[in-house]
């Protein structure tokens, strides 16, 4: 065992517990050295920029951006203080380009807008608001107290009333001042500002000037008033039709508009050269007439001039003086149109100097084509009394004329019938002997005698055709003309008056031509005047027509129908002679008659029989060209059809056990005959009566299961239909009335 000091021995202990205490002070420093710079350049440093940028920001700038490379919360929330920043930048932006934008549209509004505050001064007024108020530049407008630019201080007063209860007002007009004091018309809306507290900081005001506007609906309305009342005086004056009446309203209504002493019409009579005046305020003295008449008169200038004529003093301008009483001091002329002319002028006059303003020259002229109207419908009504009485005595004269015509029209008739039952007679007889005299009956001939007696027959059957004519039209017009309706073949029809008409045509190298079905044509009607209706036809188409020129007759058929068309290489006729070829004795020229001969009434005796068939004949024609003529006519039924119905109607009739009688009355014979070929052959009997004591005496008698009355013929058939009516007999029985008129209709 060595023993040492204890000294020595604590000495090494000592020297390594203090160089371990060094170290570790040393590594303890160092750790804090570090951990410093980490706390400084992680947290100390960013938290440092972090708050310059913002003090930057709050100074405006914001295009700083921060750069924290921590990687970290820190260096997050850097990134998120640059995108703050970037947004508050365009935000800022945008709340620039509004306001700008909102500038420039307060700037560029034609409506005026302002703001004031609480105490009512201006505070800002956009550029038509200062126009409209006529203030130089803003600055003027400034601090100027809302109040003064009101011209009723009332209207200031209620507007502030209504923003302090309702907080806005809308679409108010109110009558305001420009800076100069001139007035003007203003269409306000008004609302009140408030901030996010709530509180009231200022009004806002959109305002327009409609002084324009405004002081035209007051024109307007005026006018409107004026007008009506205008109006009212004009249907009183027009109320009064005789010219007497009328010059009486219109003084009295015009006194009512305008304050006159002496009012006169002057119409013109002479085209503005003399005038026909008549003093209407006051009445005129027996011995006084007014001075207007003349060219030179005041009534004469107005009509040269065509505006009015305003006198102030007739003393001073003597043009006119002398037409004018001695009391009259002025004086107001105005022209009175009716159908864009003047047809005169009406004169008013004033004791007083100046009495008449431009406001009284345009409400008579606004009144003047009223009165004018007044006048010239009174003149047109005395007019029209004339005329009506020139016109009632034309008609009775007219009317005994025309009585006259029917008179002679029959003695014309019957003197053409008479006159042709004369001649037809002989010339049968020369037209018999001549025929004996040419087949050598009465001894042999010479072959020139033989032409003299062909030339002799040829004549004596056109005469004895001509006369067939005649007498047919007198048949027609009187009533008489009876048809024998029968079954045929209208081909056959045609081919017969295209034999007779062939020799005249051969003779001048006309081609016959017709086109048919190789089939019958099976129609109904009568044969021989449907053959004289084709006679007609074809005559006057080989007549009127050119050498070696061309006939054609052409039948088409339909389901129920067969159309004839006979067409022509004619001469052709003119379009306004095509209605009136179907008169009887017309023509078309003189020319014509002398040249083709004829007498006119061909294609009105065949009109007249195609009627009777029930269809009419139409012409279409070129001059020049040649003519077509058509007419229509039902087709008879197939033989089995009418066959199966007749089989039927006798079954009909049997279980029935019942036979129909129809009374016509009518003094129509065509009618007649008409009804008769419609009824008979199905089995119905007709009775016909011309008069009413007639019609009513065979109804008693016969008792007809219907009545059938014509009301179109004269006034003894609508006697003969109240008598039916009347009697208790017929009264019950069906009555079918036949009626052209809508007096009749309604009536029954």
């Amino acid at each position: 065992m060595v023993l040492r000091p204890t000294s020595a021995v604590y000495q090494n202990i000592n020297l390594g517990a203090g160089v371990g205490l060094l170290a570790s002070i040393f590594v303890i420093a160092t750790f804090c050295v570090i951990a410093y710079r980490k706390v400084h350049n992680n947290i100390v440093r960013p938290l440092a920029l972090l708050n310059e940028g913002a003090q930057i920001i709050r100074q405006g700038d914001l295009d700083l951006k921060l750069r924290i490379d921590t990687g970290d919360e820190l260096e997050e929330l850097a990134a998120s203080f640059n995108r703050m920043a970037l947004a508050l930048k365009q935000n800022i932006r945008q709340l620039e380009d509004s306001e700008e934008e909102y500038r420039s549209l307060v700037t560029s509004m034609r409506d005026g807008v302002c703001q004031s505050d609480p105490k009512g001064y201006l505070t800002f007024a956009n550029p038509a608001g200062l126009e409209i108020f006529e203030f130089r530049d803003l600055d003027e407008a400034i601090g100027q107290p809302l109040r003064a630019l009101f011209l009723d201080q009332a209207d200031y007063e209620s507007l502030a009333d209504q923003l302090a209860e309702s907080g806005f007002v809308e679409r108010t007009q109110v009558w305001m001042k420009r800076r100069d004091g001139t007035t003007i018309g203003i269409e306000l809306s008004v609302n009140r500002v408030f901030d996010d507290r709530g509180q009231y900081i200022a009004d806002e005001a959109i305002f327009r000037d409609v002084t324009l506007r405004v002081r035209l609906e007051q024109e307007a309305r005026e006018r409107s008033e004026r007008i009506a009342a205008i109006n009212q005086m004009a249907n009183a004056i027009n109320s009064s039709l005789e010219a007497g009446l009328v010059h009486e309203s219109m003084a009295a209504e015009l006194k009512q508009l305008v304050d006159f002493d002496y009012a006169a019409v002057a119409l013109v009579v002479e085209a503005d050269t003399r005038f026909d005046t008549r003093q209407i305020w006051p009445e005129p003295e027996p011995d006084q007439s007014p001075l207007h008449d003349g060219p030179d008169s005041c009534a004469g200038w107005v009509a040269r001039e065509a505006r009015c004529l305003s006198i102030e003093d007739l003393r001073a301008d003597t043009r006119f003086d002398e037409q004018f009483p001695e009391a009259v001091r002025s004086a107001l002329c105005v022209p009175l149109y009716a159908r864009e002319r003047i047809i005169g002028a009406l004169i008013l006059g004033s004791r007083q100097v100046a009495a008449f303003t431009e406001h009284d020259e345009e409400i008579l002229s606004e009144m003047a084509p009223h009165v004018a109207v007044a006048i010239r419908n009174a003149q047109l009504l005395e007019n029209l009394q004339v005329s009506l009485t020139e016109v009632t005595r034309a008609r009775e004269e007219l009317y005994e004329a025309n009585e006259k015509l029917k008179t002679l029209d029959e003695m014309k008739t019957n003197l053409l019938s008479n006159v042709s039952h004369e001649l037809r007679t002989p010339l049968v007889s020369i037209m018999g002997y001549t025929d004996m005299i040419l087949h050598g009956k009465a001894g042999p001939t010479t072959d020139t005698q033989q032409e003299y007696l062909d030339i002799i027959l040829r004549n004596v059957e056109k005469l004895v055709t001509l006369i067939e004519n005649l007498l047919d039209f007198s048949r027609i017009h009187k009533g008489a003309k009876d048809l024998v309706f029968d079954t045929l073949d209208l081909a056959e029809v045609v081919r017969t008056s295209i034999q007779i008409v062939k020799p005249v045509a051969d003779g001048r190298s006309i081609r016959l031509e017709f086109d048919a079905p190789k089939d019958p044509v099976l129609v109904e009607g009568d044969k021989g005047k449907l053959g004289q209706v084709f006679n007609n036809l074809l005559s006057n188409a080989v007549k009127f027509n050119r050498p070696e020129g061309t006939v054609s007759v052409a039948l088409h058929l339909s389901e129920t129908a067969v159309e004839a068309v006979v067409r022509d290489t004619g001469i052709g006729i003119p379009a306004e002679e095509l209605d009136k070829i179907f008169t009887r004795f017309y023509q078309v020229d003189d020319s014509s008659t002398r040249k083709y001969g004829g007498t006119g009434i061909g294609l009105a005796i065949a009109q007249d029989i195609v009627r009777l068939h029930g269809d009419r004949i139409t012409v279409t024609s070129q001059p020049g060209q040649g003519s077509v003529f058509r007419f229509s006519l039902p087709l008879l039924k197939s033989k089995r059809e009418g066959s199966a119905l007749r089989s039927a109607q006798r079954e009909w009739d049997t279980f029935c056990e019942t036979h129909l009688l129809v009374e016509l009355v009518t003094e129509d014979r065509t009618l007649s005959l008409h009804v008769r070929n419609l009824l008979v052959p199905d089995g119905i009997e007709v009775l016909c009566a011309c008069d009413p004591k007639h019609a009513l005496a065979l109804a008693q008698k016969y008792a007809p299961d219907c009545l059938v009355v014509d009301t179109g013929t004269n006034h003894d058939d609508y006697i003969a239909l109240e008598r039916l009516l009347a009697h208790e007999d017929t009264a019950q029985r069906p009555i079918i009335v036949l009626a052209d008129d809508d007096e009749a209709f309604d009536c029954y």
